[in-house]
């Protein structure tokens, strides 16, 4: 692991909130939506569905 005595380390946290949470959620399904409906998705990983 690490050396350091005073070092401690998290995973990321940073989208925890209920927001976040409620936006990622949201987003899912815009983009499923957008995949049934034919149309590509906003949120399309680089590579995908080439």
């Amino acid at each position: 692991m690490t050396e350091l005595k005073n070092l401690l380390l998290l995973p990321h946290i940073g989208s925890a909130s209920f927001e976040t949470r409620d936006r990622m959620a949201d987003l899912l399904v815009e983009n499923v939506l957008d995949v049934i409906g034919g149309k590509t998705p906003p949120c399309l990983v680089p590579g995908w569905g080439k």
